[in-house]
């Protein structure tokens, strides 16, 4: 995984963790993400994070 953003690295382990413990199967399944997103790209920037959980959510 060299070369990737820790940050990153991170995300993909903890959502494996929750696809195979089931909890991403769940009709209750509640994940939060805070966005912090200011000045002309705050669209762009906000809108990146929710595009990413949904990549990793399937």
């Amino acid at each position: 995984m060299a070369g990737q953003p820790f940050d990153h690295v991170n995300r993909a382990v903890r959502f494996e963790a929750l696809r195979s413990t089931g909890y991403l199967d769940r009709d209750d399944a509640l994940i939060v993400s805070n966005v912090f997103a200011e000045g002309e790209r705050a669209d762009a920037v906000s809108k990146f994070p929710l595009s990413r959980l949904r990549e990793l959510i399937g």
